[in-house]
């Protein structure tokens, strides 16, 4: 069973389900069914530019760290250099939490004003 997000992306990177009550988060050469990870937990290379569309959305969800990830892995698969994951991190947390309280503004009905005239 995974204990966290970071677990559950492990189980679902590696095709099977770790043992229940020891997820397993450090690389461990010796094992090939235990992926490395980054100093945050989340699964290092190789990993994301191996997902589909949907596969990425579905990991990444709204985590800006697991985004960052990814967003590296893509940009260096495709010939650019790596990016300091520190600094995508601050500008995917920046655009999923503006997105979320846009979506939350705009989910909210229309207001009446208090005062049906404005003096002036």
């Amino acid at each position: 069973m995974p204990t966290n997000d970071n677990d559950l992306i492990l189980m679902r990177m590696r095709g099977a389900p770790a043992s229940p009550g020891t997820p397993e988060t450090d690389a461990d050469p010796c094992n090939p069914n235990v992926m490395p990870v980054t100093s945050a937990g989340i699964p290092a290379a190789p990993g994301y530019t191996e997902l589909s569309g949907p596969e990425l959305l579905e990991v990444c969800g709204d985590d800006a760290a697991v985004w960052a990830v990814a967003f590296n892995q893509h940009a260096v698969k495709l010939g650019y250099s790596a990016m300091d994951e520190d600094w995508l991190v601050g500008w995917f947390a920046n655009a999923i939490e503006h997105s979320s309280a846009v979506r939350a503004w705009r989910s909210k009905p229309a207001t009446s004003p208090v005062i049906d005239n404005f003096p002036g």
